[in-house]
Order: C-alpha cells, then structure tokens, then sequence
C-alpha cells in the first residue's frame, strides 16, 4: 500500500521518528515537516519542508501523518482525502489483542497500573501510545497484546481503530484550547466508534447515557459513577449491558443472570483513587482474569511520579501532584486529603477551562492558596472574591519560599496546579521534578545553617 508512495509526517519528534521508520522499511519515500531548527533532523530526514512551505509539503505528500499536538483543522478538510493516523496504521498492521485506554484525567495511572498487574498474570505486555513508546515502535516487539494511552487528539481523525477491549475512563472538560467540549467528547467517542459486536468497550455509566442515542445496539460494559436505583440497574442488564459497581466496600458485577461479589476494595493499597481501582478491577475481569488476586500483586505496583506522589521530610508532608492539569484532578486531590490543614499551589495555564469554579469550590477546604505563573493575578483575584487567603507570585520558586517562611505547624502542603505547565516548564515532569528539587534545597540549606 505504502510502496513508492510519498509520506509526509508533520512533526518529527519521537512519535514522526517512528513513523519515518515504519514507513521507510515499507518502500515508501519520507519527507519531513517541522517548525523546529532543521539541523536537528537533517541527518535522518533526507527530504525537509520548511512550515512556510506547507501548501508544497501538503500537495508533495500522497499521505500525511501529524504529531498529535498539532492542530490541523486549518488544513484537514482540504487534504482529508490524505491525513491517515498513527492509530489506524498501527491497527492495520498489530494482528494480536489491542487494550486501548483513553480518559480526560486518570488514564496514564489506570495504564501503568493495568500493565504491572497484567505482567503478574503472566501477559506479554506492548506498552505505549500516549504513554512512552510510540505506536508504531511497538510494532517490533514480540508480545501477545498492545496496551494503549490514547488521547483526544490521537483519537478525534481515527476512521478504523478498533481496540478489542476499549476503556473510557471518565469526562470532564480539558484541552478546551483546542476542542469545543462537543469536538472533545467526539473524539473520545473515536477508541468505541468502529468497534465490532464481538469487541468490547467499558464506560462510565454517564457515558454511556450520552452515547445511548447514536450506538442504540450497543452492548457496554459499564462503570457505575453517579445514584443509580436497583429498578435503573436492572433496565441496563435486561438491554445486556453488564454493569460494575462499588456497594459497600466491594466491586460487584451485575448482568442478566443476577448480582456477583468480585473484589473488597478496601483489601486495596491506597495508591490511587477508588474510580481508578474500579477501572482495573472491571477491565482484568472483562479480560477473564481472576480479579481476586488483584491486592496481591497490587501490593507492590506504583503510580507514576507527580500523581498524588507524598513526600515527607522532617515531618513536614508534601504532595507532588504536578501531573494534576485540570480542575477535575486538583478538587479529586483535595478530596482525597479531606479533613487536613491543606496548603495549596495553583497555577499553569487554563486550557480554556473557566477555573473561578474551582477556586469557589475550594472554599472551606484549604488553609491558603499560593497561585504561581502566568495566570496567578487572576486565580489570586478569584481567592479574593471567595475569600480564601492567597497570594500571587511570579514563579513557582517565589511562591515556594513564601509558602515556607510563613508555615505552620500540621499543614500539608501540595502542588496540584489545575493547569498545563507550559506558561513556565516544557511539561508537567519538569514542573514536579522542580517542585521535588525546591524541597530537597529547602532541607539541604537548614542543615547548613
């Protein structure tokens, strides 16, 4: 298909490097597009268009890939008979099972999480996606079944992959700097969309409701997330749904044939947030694994740093929750921590996403907000208007040093910015990792003094 065809790849990072040696060993001739310095790829890309260029690069090209950070509506309808995806190139050529995880917060965790225990049970893991390894690298590797991290933007051009087991996470507003919540919320749509009836697909229960319309004949598995009756629960088994909830402590399975006890949730380590347990929990059993054993091999499988990451340094505790880039993930922190004198960081940049609802939220929870980065005056302004002490400061290392001059004893205090991190780091790690580095020189210096 690919042979002697023109392949045009639209960002040449770790993802357009894969997909310029995919496509190399099928024949086929590479050219490469780029706003970064050329000389950074010259030696690998033979062929470079310059972005001023693209009008040229676009008509060269026979088909056309994109990193997933890049915005093409500009561009997509006039070449759409042109844009493939990574997924679907991966798809077409990966003959084995497919677990594919997309989520607006949680699934990097749920992920991570998912390959540990899979590799507990013995699974030949491929892990990659949103998440490490690109796609297309994944290729190469001798394992039984792909695990996947996908996102919106990974997902939303997709018009054939089709995952055997497909796991939405939950929804809630984000990248609204690049989507409207309608574009966002169909692409998501995008890991079930081409599915077959013998594929399988878990949702949260207000998912499902949503989608309930357009995928009439749909038969989900379903995650329990909102009040719901015994009478509303047998409805959605008599459809053939099969339904997953926490009753008391423990994760049942509801379908057709009646009520089952599959795990004690509180026989798991406090590692992550209960949702995210349930998502496992559902997704192995839906596997045919015997989820029984899940706090076994739990015991010792870890979250990825700056997700709720503690920190303890002569008494004092901290939390690391860099990764936490919307106000959905900065109110499941603080609920976690519910009922402790909780010193907060706030920051980054919106993504679109109105936070003055958040910081209202925050009323009565916190002890004080240190708002830091590009859109501190006006997080600081919002404290005022809810009356939540606060200040306002440039960066995260003014806001840090503030935070210490003025402690008090039993406070915790946390990084959960509710932002992107690029207003002043390259990504979130780099905003953790900063975060982590401000702690370990805070105690380093006292022990000079």
């Amino acid at each position: 298909m690919y042979e002697n065809k023109i392949i045009g790849i639209w960002g040449l990072g770790k993802v357009g490097t894969a997909e310029d040696n995919f496509f190399s060993r099928k024949n086929a001739q590479v050219i490469g597009m780029d706003s970064r310095n050329k000389n950074e790829f010259i030696i690998k890309f033979s062929h470079l268009v310059s972005e001023e260029k693209k009008d040229q690069f676009f008509d060269q090209a026979d088909y056309i890939l994109t990193s997933p950070g890049i915005d093409i509506r500009p561009y997509y309808q006039h070449y759409k008979q042109k844009w493939i995806t990574e997924l679907d190139v991966f798809g077409a050529h990966w003959h084995k099972p497919i677990i594919a995880i997309t989520g607006s917060v949680g699934k990097t965790t749920v992920t991570h999480l998912l390959n540990q225990l899979l590799s507990h049970y013995a699974a030949r893991i491929a892990l990659g996606g949103n998440i490490g390894t690109p796609m297309l690298d994944l290729l190469d590797q001798d394992k039984d079944t792909a695990l996947l991290e996908v996102s919106s933007f990974q997902l939303e051009y997709s018009t054939s992959f089709a995952p055997d087991l497909a796991v939405w996470t939950n929804f809630v507003p984000n990248h609204l700097d690049r989507h409207t919540l309608d574009e966002y919320f169909h692409a998501k749509t995008q890991i079930f969309a081409h599915q077959t009836a013998a594929q399988k697909a878990l949702v949260p229960l207000s998912i499902a409701r949503k989608v309930n319309n357009k995928y009439p004949r749909r038969k989900f598995l379903i995650m329990i997330d909102e009040a719901i009756t015994e009478c509303e629960k047998k409805a959605l088994t008599q459809q053939g749904h099969v339904l997953f909830c926490i009753e008391n402590e423990v994760v049942y399975k509801y379908t057709q044939s009646g009520k089952a006890a599959l795990l004690a949730i509180d026989s798991l380590p406090d590692t992550t947030f209960t949702c995210n347990w349930l998502t496992i929990c559902a997704t192995l059993h839906s596997l045919g694994y015997d989820v029984t054993l899940i706090p076994t091999f739990a015991a010792t499988a870890q979250i990825p740093e700056h997700r709720m990451e503690k920190i303890v340094r002569e008494a004092i505790t901290f939390y690391n929750d860099s990764k936490a880039t919307t106000p959905t993930s900065t109110l499941s922190a603080i609920e976690r921590l519910k009922g402790q004198k909780i010193i907060l960081f706030l920051g980054g940049l919106s993504k679109g996403i109105d936070r003055s609802t958040l910081v209202q939220s925050l009323q009565g929870t916190v002890q004080r907000i240190y708002c830091f980065g590009k859109e501190a005056p006006v997080l600081h302004q919002w404290c005022n208007d809810y009356s939540i002490p606060s200040s306002s400061h440039p960066t995260l290392e003014t806001a840090f040093s503030s935070c210490m001059e003025n402690r008090k004893e039993n406070e915790i205090i946390v990084l959960s910015p509710s932002g992107s991190s690029y207003d002043l780091f390259k990504d979130y790690e780099e905003r953790g990792n900063r975060f982590k580095n401000l702690i370990e020189n805070y105690f380093e210096s006292k022990k000079s003094i």
